[in-house]
């Protein structure tokens, strides 16, 4: 019987340099191929598979998705109910949702199990179901935390704002008392559930459940309320729930969804509407899908009629759509200018260089045709004055319309480099070895949250090589995450990731091609290619995370090129590098932009931060580990339960044994221990004793830290889960120690006997600064991350209050010693603290 508790030790990211392999910056080798195109009537076959019909009963549900079992959404005690698998009933007070009353886990189970389920509610109105719009999809919010450890599961868009605003100071005490009605649901729920309105009327654009069912376990809401099809404009709402809810739509039905769009853009809402007819999406949401998919008379795309957009337009164009065209340029700046005339000056010779290799363009070497080329241009390029730093690669390569083979290179000239020496050796930039800050305006259209405009970095400058008589390109995003969307997924009307594109001195228009709205995580598909446009003008900007691709070129014009720059938000570095969406080693090909100030975060997170950097820790409220829904975390505690008896039993089964004055009390029977559990992957180690508070002070009794590192390596390998976003906002603010990847020091949990003293005043690690005051005082380095398993029990850690002073002890400190009294606690292991005494039994 020993008194213990989870640990987690982690080290800052700009002092440890692993966590998890990273995925390509340019999501190179993982891009998925593209579909091949599929017979008129196999596509219709497929869309017929796939599709939730106008006319729906329950029975047609059922046999079109025989997997999803079929919620009848009718009151208790309702007579007719044969029709349906089963019955749920949602029907809650406007002012709150009692969870604990109802918190239909037969949904959550048959849901989980089927990858789905169907929510149908029968009773014809003459308006939607408020249970429908408002209140499951706050229980899906609400399960979301309290089983998948979600925080980004938010309503969906037809949800009003206000609605939205008065949820979020309710869902958080919902979810915990969720989590408490039935702790064991948490295994079972393995993807968030995501909730994808189905009208039965007025709407062709339907859910892929095939591709819902890869990142999130789908609810589909089908109501029977007549509404009218001219005052409802639906396809907004369903446009943007698919934009929640997955990765893709059935891009099939854009030009429906254009014609549409253009029609509901001029047409007048009927006076005789509600306001609760229909789910609503927010305002902004529905000028994306209107303004941004409609032609105006002149033929210039992007524009609502022949006026040019105003700058909101542009703005909701570029954050929801994924791109808008500028055809009067960027505005002047100093990155450009940059660009421009590296191009004036070495596009030539570059383009000489790569034509001459042209006979071994497409030897098989890489998955990219070029590679091998690009790089004999590069150590060229070293020997030409004034041309160091620059570096040629190879990108998404030109592939045929007819047999989708790969048919030539396209070449990348990166400028990073030089930005980077320019910015360290002549000040160039923003001084302190960053790039100016853009100009206001391209920083308000790509960055409307002032939030994001705060330190956002650049990842790439330069232009493109494309040889003459080359195909289109392959299609793709820039990027990517390998693992997925779930970590640090996209935001609705939220751009993080955009590429800026112009062609040298805007002398003809640029030949990218994009699809609206594909935010796909890299995924094409045959209705990609149908819903594929060209832009018409010199200059455009789109999302990095966007589907597109560059257009053929001709044999008459040469080699072409285009200039251009990718910018990432200050929200948007974390998920590019705590999140895997770059490979390690190309993080130092990026560069910070001038800062304006700290990096933001949640308020709750910056509480915390604050407190860990002044005072060297911070209390967190219980549940904090749960929302965070970290899997290594869930491991220790996994560990612990199988294993931790199984450690007292050979504590208690060792003979007695003097302890050798060479090592620390203890080592011994850590040693004997670990050989007995090492086939499990742990390992037990002693840290500084316990320790009489009465002169002479002696050494009293030892410590043990059950270590399961080896454990975690067992079991993911190099595939570490990702940490969660809220816990790498509360440890870190400065986007250098976010840059990452951390690594993990220590993982497992304490043990220490009965009745024994407190643990030997210590500081677990430190760099001694001979000038100024210490570093953690400002940023932290190496948290460590305690927690307690058992409901109701506190951290009993005590620490001295900004005691940085690298490890040195004196007798003050003991008379400054606090408890840091919490169920969740993250200590920085530079401040002096302590174990508390242990009482007896």
């Amino acid at each position: 019987r020993m008194q213990h508790g989870p640990v987690v030790e982690l080290l800052n990211l700009k002092y440890s340099r692993a966590l998890v392999p990273q995925t390509n910056l340019q999501s190179s080798r993982h891009t998925p191929q593209a579909s091949r195109p599929i017979s008129i009537q196999a596509r219709w076959k497929f869309r017929s598979a796939t599709m939730v019909c106008q006319q729906d009963t329950p029975d047609q549900l059922r046999s079109r998705f025989p997997q999803l079992p079929v919620f009848g959404h009718v009151s208790p005690g309702t007579a007719d109910v044969g029709a349906f698998d089963a019955t749920c009933w949602f029907k809650g007070p406007k002012t709150a949702w009692p969870p604990t009353q109802d918190p239909h886990w037969e949904v959550v189970t048959c849901a989980a199990k089927s990858g789905g389920a169907i929510i149908f509610d029968p009773r014809p109105r003459h308006r939607a179901s408020r249970a429908l719009r408002i209140t499951l999809p706050a229980w899906c919010w609400a399960v979301n935390q309290a089983l998948a450890g979600s925080n980004d599961s938010r309503p969906p868009p037809w949800v009003p704002t206000k609605e939205r605003e008065r949820l979020e100071g309710l869902v958080a005490d919902w979810a915990v008392d969720l989590q408490a009605s039935a702790p064991k649901m948490s295994k079972l729920l393995q993807k968030p559930l995501r909730c994808v309105w189905v009208p039965t009327k007025g709407s062709e654009l339907v859910p892929c459940l095939a591709i819902l069912q890869e990142t999130c376990t789908p609810l589909l809401l089908v109501d029977c309320a007549q509404t009218k099809e001219s005052s409802t404009p639906m396809v907004d709402v369903v446009a943007e729930a698919m934009a929640v809810s997955a990765p893709t739509t059935m891009m099939a039905t854009t030009n429906r969804l254009n014609r549409v769009s253009e029609r509901l853009t001029t047409t007048e809402p009927s006076p005789k509407r509600r306001k609760c007819d229909i789910p609503e999406a927010t305002p902004n949401l529905a000028v994306a899908v209107v303004a941004g998919e409609k032609t105006a008379e002149n033929g210039s795309r992007g524009c609502r009629d022949k006026n040019s957009p105003s700058p909101e337009e542009e703005c909701n164009l570029l954050q929801h759509r994924g791109w808008i065209e500028l055809p009067g340029g960027l505005p002047e700046w100093d990155v450009m200018q940059l660009v421009e005339e590296y191009h004036a000056r070495y596009s030539v010779q570059i383009t000489e260089l790569l034509a001459a290799k042209k006979a071994h363009w497409m030897e098989p070497q890489t998955d990219r045709p070029g590679t091998r080329v690009a790089e004999e241009v590069t150590r060229a390029l070293k020997a030409i004055p004034g041309a160091q730093g620059i570096i040629v690669t190879a990108t998404h390569p030109s592939m045929s319309c007819t047999t989708w083979e790969k048919t030539g290179p396209r070449f990348y000239v990166s400028l990073i480099e030089v930005a980077q020496r320019k910015a360290r050796q002549e000040g160039w930039g923003g001084g302190h070895k960053t790039l100016s800050r853009p100009p206001d305006r391209l920083a308000a259209l790509l960055w409307p949250d002032k939030r994001d405009q705060a330190r956002p970095w650049m990842t790439e400058i330069g232009w493109t090589c494309v040889p003459p008589a080359s195909d289109p390109q392959e299609l793709h995003a820039d990027i990517v995450s390998w693992r997925g969307m779930h970590d640090y997924p996209r935001q609705v009307g939220r751009g993080r990731f955009h590429h800026l594109s112009w062609t040298p001195g805007y002398t003809r228009n640029c030949t990218t091609r994009v699809i609206s709205h594909a935010f796909t995580n890299g995924r094409t598909f045959p209705e990609h290619y149908e819903a594929m446009q060209p832009v018409a003008a010199p200059c455009v900007i789109f999302d990095s995370e966007l589907l597109h691709c560059g257009g053929p070129t001709t044999a008459e014009q040469g080699w072409s090129s285009t200039c251009t720059a990718q910018l990432v938000s200050t929200s948007g570095w974390p998920a590019l590098t705590v999140g895997q969406m770059c490979a390690r080693d190309l993080l130092r090909w990026t560069m910070p932009i001038k800062p304006l100030g700290q990096f933001p975060a949640d308020p709750a997170a910056a509480t915390a931060h604050r407190q860990l950097r002044d005072r060297g820790y911070a209390g967190l409220k219980a549940g904090a580990v749960e929302s965070w829904g970290w899997p290594l975390l869930e491991f220790v505690a996994k560990c612990h339960r199988q294993h931790h008896q199984e450690i007292l039993q050979h504590f208690r089964d060792l003979p007695p044994q003097a302890e050798d004055d060479a090592g620390r009390m203890g080592d011994w029977a850590a040693a004997q221990v670990s050989r007995r559990v090492a086939e499990h992957g742990i390992a037990i180690f002693c840290p500084p004793p316990s320790q009489s508070e009465e002169y002479p002070w002696n050494d009293t009794a030892p410590r043990y830290y059950v270590s399961v590192l080896e454990a975690v390596r067992r079991e993911y390998g190099k595939n570490l889960p990702t940490m969660p976003r809220a816990l790498a906002e509360t440890l870190w603010t400065d986007p250098e120690d976010l840059a990452g990847p951390a690594r993990i020091r220590a993982l497992g949990w304490t043990l220490g006997p009965p009745g024994s003293d407190p643990q030997t005043l210590h500081a677990d690690l430190w760099i001694s600064t001979p000038k100024g005051p210490p570093p953690s005082a400002r940023r932290i380095r190496y948290p460590h991350i305690l927690w307690k398993l058992e409901p109701g029990a506190q951290c009993t850690t005590e620490v001295v209050p900004g005691g940085f002073t690298d490890g040195a002890v004196q007798y003050r400190h003991y008379a400054e010693l606090q408890s840091v009294a919490a169920p969740v606690a993250i200590v920085d292991e530079e401040v002096l603290h302590r174990g508390r005494r242990i009482n007896p039994g």
